[in-house]
């Protein structure tokens, strides 16, 4: 074969080799479970992972997260009664 004709030929068999061997449900699966893993793990490192004494540069962020859902907690939903209505107002 002549070399135009042999680029001709790889060219070709390398594009049919690739439609052969493409998976794109498999490959969109794989793309997705990726970004769900980095997604998920670089939330855990920076709001729950516990890095003992050590300062980190996410410390803003979880004390503004925390802060934020801390309301949320069984804690700070109890509700404290400030004055107990007198008895005349409940009897009415």
């Amino acid at each position: 074969m002549t070399p135009p004709q042999q680029l001709r030929f790889e060219k070709k068999y390398k594009r049919r080799l690739k439609l052969a061997t493409a998976r794109p449900r498999w490959d969109k699966f794989v793309r997705v479970a990726q970004l769900c893993t980095m997604t998920f793990v670089v939330t855990y490192m920076v709001l729950f992972m516990d890095w003992k004494d050590v300062p980190t540069p996410f410390d803003p962020v979880r004390e503004k997260f925390w802060g934020f859902f801390g309301v949320f907690t069984d804690e700070s939903r109890k509700l404290t009664i400030k004055d107990k209505p007198s008895s005349q107002a409940s009897s009415k």
